[in-house]
């Protein structure tokens, strides 16, 4: 699957929320869930390019990668770590870079 990663922030870091929504998720169908293998595009692109992608996913944690090589843990999204509200309209799930992995 490829996904739309929206960055809630300058760039990718520590503490920075990451809006995912599916590209060509159809209506009714159930939110897909992030696997490894997936590939990511930024928004905005990073500095060191758009894309990146999913490395791998445990039950409540996954590794993604960015283009230039580097790695990030990320979780699930709290209540607590919305500082800024996923868009509206669109299917879309928030996770937070919580360090480099």
């Amino acid at each position: 699957m490829l996904w739309s990663v929206y960055i809630q922030g300058a760039a990718v870091g520590n503490n920075v929320q990451l809006d995912f929504t599916p590209n060509g998720l159809q209506d009714g169908e159930a939110m897909p869930a992030l696997v490894a293998g997936d590939r990511i595009n930024f928004s905005p692109a990073t500095q060191d390019g758009p894309g990146g992608g999913i490395i791998s996913v445990a039950d409540d944690s996954a590794i993604i990668e960015v283009r230039d090589g580097g790695q990030w843990k990320i979780t699930p999204a709290t209540a607590a770590d919305l500082h800024i509200p996923a868009a509206t309209g669109m299917p879309t799930m928030s996770w937070v870079i919580r360090s480099a992995a």
